[in-house]
């Protein structure tokens, strides 16, 4: 008796800590979520209180008769690619180069790469624009380098796009590379030096093989930003020239606040929720499928 009631104390002060954090994740994400696939369904301005409910009318219009959207759709994936590869690329190097600088060094580095992150975009969209137009335009003067309008070309202005997110964000999946090499085991590369196996022999067969969970956590977490991406391309180029840089982020914005299509918007930010979501799921699947075979 006296075992039964300590459980259900137990059981109380658990329901207890965990339903405030349950509720505001409802208020703050389940509702607004739930609220977006309902909204998709009508045809809601974004400001009068009537609209009509028209099914999946805007569904079908979107995959059917938006040559912007589907424009939208080839430029957010050729961006997300080259943003993932640049991105846990670089952060990848850094962290394999952190791992062989002594201790306190390595920290001190850690924090300079790192620091961009808890910048906020709008700041680093400010800074990069900066430097895009007044920076470079004075070197490219005085001939240090060519002379580019970074901003009136559809290829350098998506390269403005990358290089300001990237600084911004490697930072913080170098660290994520750093804790995966950590992790490893040091006997690894003492049996392989006794075995006469060089540096990059030991890094190509130990560590990233061992560091494949981190790997794949970056992947995600870069793959799944880099959709979201609205800040930049907004601040520095509004999607142009063209729709060069015409996000679904941007474009979704455009479509909800400029056309006041809040309704056909909110259509397009549930096929990007799914599609953010099926990569989650690939993910999950995938560190599953690791865990078992270690």
């Amino acid at each position: 008796m006296k075992e039964k009631k300590k459980r259900q104390v137990h059981t109380a002060s658990f329901w207890m800590f965990i339903l405030p954090a349950l509720f505001l994740y409802a208020l703050f994400m389940l509702v607004p979520l739930l609220g977006t696939v309902l909204y998709s369904l009508t045809n809601w301005d974004g400001i009068s209180v009537i609209y009509e409910f028209v099914g999946i009318k805007n569904y079908i219009r979107l995959f059917t008769n938006d040559s912007a959207f589907r424009s939208s759709m080839a430029v957010s994936f050729r961006f997300v690619a080259l943003y993932t590869i640049l991105v846990n690329s670089i952060a990848l190097a850094l962290a394999v180069l952190l791992d062989r600088v002594n201790k306190k060094l390595k920290s001190f580095i850690r924090s300079v790469i790192f620091m961009p992150n808890v910048i906020s975009l709008i700041m680093v969209s400010f800074i990069w624009q900066f430097m895009f137009t007044k920076v470079y335009s004075e070197l490219a003067g005085d001939g240090f380098f060519p002379d580019i309008t970074w901003f009136s070309n559809s290829a350098t202005a998506m390269v403005t796009i990358l290089i300001t997110l990237i600084w911004q964000s490697v930072g913080y999946f170098m660290v994520i590379y750093v804790a995966g090499i950590e992790s490893i085991d040091r006997t690894y590369y003492e049996a392989a030096l006794i075995d006469g196996a060089g540096y990059w022999q030991r890094t190509f067969k130990i560590t990233f093989p061992l560091m494949l969970p981190s790997i794949i956590v970056n992947i995600f977490l870069s793959i799944s930003g880099a959709f979201k991406t609205f800040e930049i391309p907004y601040l520095m180029t509004r999607g142009g020239p063209g729709d060069s840089t015409n996000l679904i982020a941007y474009n979704i914005y455009k479509e909800a606040y400029l056309s006041n299509h809040a309704g056909y918007a909110s259509a397009k930010a549930v096929v990007l929720c799914v599609i953010v979501m099926c990569i989650a799921i690939f993910q999950i699947r995938a560190m599953k499928r690791k865990e078992v075979e270690a």
